[in-house]
C-alpha cells in the first residue's frame, strides 16, 4: 500500500488496485473504513475477505471498549487469544468508541489516543492479521490511529437510490465474536 495517513474514496483506483492485488499470502495491516455508506462498506469487506480467502469475524466495540482499562484489556486479550489459531479477518464495528475528546466537552473536535486505542495498536504491531475498523464519523479517528493505519477508505454518504434498489443497506457478513459474560 502507499504512504500512511492517506485517505481515498472507495471508488478510487488505489482501492481497486488493492483488491486486484490481494491474495491469501498478502501480509496484513489496518484499514479504516469511514463514512455512513454501510452497503458499500459491506460489499468492500465481502470482496476483501473473498480475495484473501478468509472468514470475517465481527467485533462489536460496544462489547469491548470500557472506561475500566483493566476490563478492556481483559476483553481484548480474550479476543486475541481466541483468534490466535485462525486467520480470520477482524472487523471492528462501532470503532468510533476507540477515540476520545481532547476535553470533557463532547463537542470537542480534537481527538487523542485513548488508552484503549493505544493498547489496540500495541497488539496490532505484534500481528500480521488484517484488521478493518468501521468508523461512521471520520472526526472520531484520532491522529495516532490514522498514522498507524495503512489506508483510510472513505465511503461517502448514504447509498443512492440506485444502490438501494440493487440491494442497499446491506449488513456485514460474518460471525460475531462472542465475548464471555462472566462479570465483564
Amino acid at each position: 500500500m502507499s504512504e500512511k495517513q492517506k485517505a481515498v474514496d472507495y471508488k478510487h483506483a488505489e482501492v481497486k488496485s488493492l483488491l486486484k492485488n490481494l491474495s491469501p499470502k498478502t501480509s496484513g495491516g489496518l484499514i479504516l473504513l469511514t463514512g455512513t455508506n454501510r452497503s458499500s462498506k459491506a460489499r468492500f469487506v465481502d470482496r476483501f475477505a473473498k480475495k484473501l480467502n478468509r472468514n470475517v469475524l465481527l467485533v462489536d466495540s460496544r462489547d469491548l471498549v470500557s472506561r475500566d482499562i483493566d476490563k478492556y484489556r481483559e476483553r481484548m486479550d480474550q479476543l486475541v487469544e481466541s483468534v490466535r489459531s485462525d486467520n480470520s479477518l477482524l472487523l471492528f464495528l462501532n470503532s468510533d468508541l476507540f477515540s476520545g475528546n481532547y476535553t470533557n466537552f463532547t463537542n470537542s473536535s480534537v481527538r487523542y489516543a485513548t488508552p484503549q486505542s493505544r493498547y489496540l495498536i500495541s497488539l496490532l504491531k505484534r500481528t500480521d492479521r488484517w484488521v478493518l475498523m468501521d468508523v461512521e464519523n471520520e472526526v472520531n479517528i484520532d491522529l495516532t490511529m490514522k498514522r498507524f493505519a495503512d489506508l483510510q477508505i472513505q465511503f461517502g454518504s448514504s447509498p443512492s437510490l440506485f444502490e438501494k434498489f440493487r440491494g442497499g443497506d446491506e449488513d456485514y457478513k460474518g460471525e460475531m465474536f462472542p465475548f464471555k459474560k462472566n462479570g465483564m
